[in-house]
Protein backbone atom coordinates (compact mmCIF):
# COMPACT_ATOMS: atom_id res chain seq x y z
CA UNK A 1 0.00 0.00 0.00
CA UNK A 2 0.97 3.64 -0.43
CA UNK A 3 0.61 4.07 3.34
CA UNK A 4 2.75 0.97 4.05
CA UNK A 5 -0.06 -0.27 6.28
CA UNK A 6 -2.84 -2.83 5.98
CA UNK A 7 -4.93 -2.94 2.83
CA UNK A 8 -8.16 -1.14 3.75
CA UNK A 9 -10.79 -1.61 1.02
CA UNK A 10 -8.15 -2.62 -1.54
CA UNK A 11 -8.39 -1.48 -5.15
CA UNK A 12 -6.40 -3.17 -7.90
CA UNK A 13 -5.37 -1.25 -11.00
CA UNK A 14 -6.54 -3.37 -13.92
CA UNK A 15 -3.68 -2.37 -16.23
CA UNK A 16 -0.77 -3.46 -14.03
CA UNK A 17 -2.43 -5.39 -11.15
CA UNK A 18 -0.86 -3.24 -8.42
CA UNK A 19 -3.08 -2.96 -5.36
CA UNK A 20 -3.54 -0.05 -2.95
CA UNK A 21 -5.87 1.06 -0.16
CA UNK A 22 -8.92 2.85 -1.56
CA UNK A 23 -8.37 6.01 0.48
CA UNK A 24 -4.64 6.14 -0.35
CA UNK A 25 -5.28 5.67 -4.06
CA UNK A 26 -8.10 8.23 -4.21
CA UNK A 27 -5.98 10.72 -2.29
CA UNK A 28 -3.18 10.14 -4.82
CA UNK A 29 -5.56 10.63 -7.77
CA UNK A 30 -6.92 13.89 -6.31
CA UNK A 31 -3.45 15.40 -6.80
CA UNK A 32 -4.10 15.12 -10.55
CA UNK A 33 -1.92 12.05 -11.05
CA UNK A 34 -3.01 9.76 -13.88
CA UNK A 35 -0.55 6.91 -13.50
CA UNK A 36 0.02 3.96 -11.20
CA UNK A 37 1.57 5.19 -7.93
CA UNK A 38 3.88 2.17 -7.66
CA UNK A 39 7.41 3.65 -7.80
CA UNK A 40 8.68 1.13 -10.36
CA UNK A 41 5.55 1.02 -12.54
CA UNK A 42 4.08 4.37 -13.53
CA UNK A 43 1.57 2.76 -15.93
CA UNK A 44 -0.48 5.58 -17.53
CA UNK A 45 -4.16 5.54 -16.55
CA UNK A 46 -5.91 7.74 -19.08
CA UNK A 47 -8.32 9.48 -19.31
CA UNK A 48 -9.94 8.64 -15.95
CA UNK A 49 -7.71 6.77 -13.47
CA UNK A 50 -10.68 5.99 -11.20
CA UNK A 51 -12.13 3.68 -13.85
CA UNK A 52 -8.92 1.62 -13.97
CA UNK A 53 -9.03 0.87 -10.22
CA UNK A 54 -11.49 -1.84 -9.24
CA UNK A 55 -12.41 -3.12 -5.81
CA UNK A 56 -10.46 -6.27 -5.08
CA UNK A 57 -12.93 -8.27 -3.00
CA UNK A 58 -10.82 -11.38 -3.26
CA UNK A 59 -7.76 -9.73 -1.75
CA UNK A 60 -9.94 -8.05 0.86
CA UNK A 61 -11.35 -11.44 1.80
CA UNK A 62 -7.86 -12.95 1.88
CA UNK A 63 -6.57 -10.14 4.10
CA UNK A 64 -9.57 -10.27 6.42
CA UNK A 65 -9.74 -14.04 6.79
CA UNK A 66 -6.12 -15.08 6.66
CA UNK A 67 -3.73 -12.32 7.58
CA UNK A 68 -5.60 -10.07 9.98
CA UNK A 69 -8.24 -12.14 11.67
CA UNK A 70 -8.90 -9.70 14.55
CA UNK A 71 -8.59 -6.42 12.64
CA UNK A 72 -12.30 -6.22 11.74
CA UNK A 73 -13.37 -6.76 15.34
CA UNK A 74 -10.78 -4.23 16.59
CA UNK A 75 -11.92 -1.69 13.96
CA UNK A 76 -15.52 -2.14 15.07
CA UNK A 77 -14.58 -1.57 18.72
CA UNK A 78 -12.57 1.55 17.84
CA UNK A 79 -15.43 2.85 15.69
CA UNK A 80 -17.97 2.30 18.47
CA UNK A 81 -15.70 4.11 20.93
CA UNK A 82 -15.16 6.96 18.46
CA UNK A 83 -18.92 7.43 18.04
CA UNK A 84 -19.56 7.17 21.78
CA UNK A 85 -16.89 9.75 22.74
CA UNK A 86 -18.23 12.30 20.27
CA UNK A 87 -21.92 11.67 20.77
CA UNK A 88 -22.32 10.63 17.13
CA UNK A 89 -25.14 8.28 16.23
CA UNK A 90 -23.59 4.85 15.51
CA UNK A 91 -24.01 2.92 12.28
CA UNK A 92 -27.26 0.92 12.07
CA UNK A 93 -25.41 -2.39 12.48
CA UNK A 94 -23.98 -1.12 15.79
CA UNK A 95 -27.32 0.14 17.13
CA UNK A 96 -28.82 -3.32 17.58
CA UNK A 97 -26.10 -4.09 20.10
CA UNK A 98 -24.87 -6.96 18.02
CA UNK A 99 -21.29 -7.98 18.49
CA UNK A 100 -19.08 -9.94 16.19
CA UNK A 101 -17.62 -13.11 17.61
CA UNK A 102 -15.24 -15.61 16.19
CA UNK A 103 -14.66 -19.17 17.26
CA UNK A 104 -10.89 -19.06 17.58
CA UNK A 105 -10.62 -22.59 18.90
CA UNK A 106 -12.70 -24.21 16.18
CA UNK A 107 -11.53 -25.41 12.77
CA UNK A 108 -11.70 -23.27 9.66
CA UNK A 109 -14.74 -24.35 7.65
CA UNK A 110 -15.01 -23.42 3.99
CA UNK A 111 -18.31 -22.16 2.60
CA UNK A 112 -19.47 -22.96 -0.94
CA UNK A 113 -17.43 -20.06 -2.35
CA UNK A 114 -14.29 -20.91 -0.39
CA UNK A 115 -11.56 -23.41 -1.01
CA UNK A 116 -9.27 -25.02 1.56
CA UNK A 117 -5.64 -25.17 0.50
CA UNK A 118 -2.42 -26.40 1.93
CA UNK A 119 0.67 -24.58 0.63
CA UNK A 120 3.99 -26.36 0.88
CA UNK A 121 7.34 -25.91 -0.87
CA UNK A 122 8.21 -28.19 -3.78
CA UNK A 123 10.78 -30.68 -2.50
CA UNK A 124 12.17 -31.19 -6.02
CA UNK A 125 12.73 -27.48 -6.71
CA UNK A 126 16.25 -26.16 -7.19
CA UNK A 127 15.36 -22.98 -5.29
CA UNK A 128 14.49 -23.90 -1.72
CA UNK A 129 12.00 -21.72 0.08
CA UNK A 130 11.08 -22.18 3.72
CA UNK A 131 7.69 -23.64 4.64
CA UNK A 132 5.01 -21.24 5.85
CA UNK A 133 4.30 -20.99 9.55
CA UNK A 134 0.59 -21.46 8.77
CA UNK A 135 0.33 -23.34 5.46
CA UNK A 136 -3.43 -24.00 5.66
CA UNK A 137 -5.60 -21.34 3.97
CA UNK A 138 -9.31 -20.97 3.44
CA UNK A 139 -9.70 -18.63 0.45
CA UNK A 140 -12.44 -17.50 -1.90
CA UNK A 141 -12.74 -19.63 -5.01
CA UNK A 142 -12.62 -16.38 -7.02
CA UNK A 143 -9.07 -15.67 -5.82
CA UNK A 144 -6.55 -15.95 -8.60
CA UNK A 145 -3.17 -17.62 -8.49
CA UNK A 146 -1.51 -14.19 -8.69
CA UNK A 147 -3.18 -13.28 -5.36
CA UNK A 148 -1.68 -16.35 -3.71
CA UNK A 149 1.71 -15.48 -5.18
CA UNK A 150 1.52 -11.96 -3.75
CA UNK A 151 0.51 -13.41 -0.39
CA UNK A 152 3.45 -15.84 -0.45
CA UNK A 153 5.94 -13.13 -1.42
CA UNK A 154 4.85 -11.05 1.55
CA UNK A 155 4.91 -13.97 3.95
CA UNK A 156 8.38 -14.98 2.73
CA UNK A 157 9.67 -11.37 2.79
CA UNK A 158 10.53 -11.51 -0.89
CA UNK A 159 10.32 -8.45 -3.18
CA UNK A 160 7.24 -8.21 -5.41
CA UNK A 161 9.46 -8.13 -8.49
CA UNK A 162 10.18 -11.84 -7.84
CA UNK A 163 6.56 -12.75 -8.62
CA UNK A 164 7.47 -14.05 -12.08
CA UNK A 165 10.07 -16.43 -10.61
CA UNK A 166 7.54 -18.01 -8.25
CA UNK A 167 5.52 -20.90 -9.68
CA UNK A 168 2.57 -22.52 -7.96
CA UNK A 169 1.85 -26.14 -8.74
CA UNK A 170 -1.17 -28.32 -8.29
CA UNK A 171 -0.56 -32.04 -8.77
CA UNK A 172 2.89 -31.24 -10.20
CA UNK A 173 1.36 -29.01 -12.86
CA UNK A 174 2.24 -25.28 -12.94
CA UNK A 175 -0.91 -23.18 -12.65
CA UNK A 176 -1.30 -19.94 -14.63
CA UNK A 177 -1.45 -16.57 -12.81
CA UNK A 178 -4.87 -15.60 -14.16
CA UNK A 179 -6.60 -18.85 -13.22
CA UNK A 180 -9.02 -18.67 -10.33
CA UNK A 181 -8.84 -21.27 -7.60
CA UNK A 182 -12.30 -22.52 -8.59
CA UNK A 183 -11.10 -23.02 -12.19
CA UNK A 184 -7.97 -24.77 -10.95
CA UNK A 185 -10.06 -27.00 -8.69
CA UNK A 186 -12.28 -28.04 -11.59
CA UNK A 187 -9.52 -28.60 -14.16
CA UNK A 188 -6.49 -29.82 -12.22
CA UNK A 189 -7.55 -31.19 -8.82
Amino acid sequence: PICSGLYKNPLTITECLHTFCRSCLYKYFTTGAKKCPHPKCGMPLQPDPYKDALQDRTLESLVDKVLFVNVKEEDDVHERNFHAKRGIRPKPEFESGSTMTTDKAGPVIATDDEIDLFLEPDEESLHRIPPLERPHLCVSGRARIVHLKKYLLRKLNMPEKDISSLDLKCRNEIVGNDHSLRFTERTVW
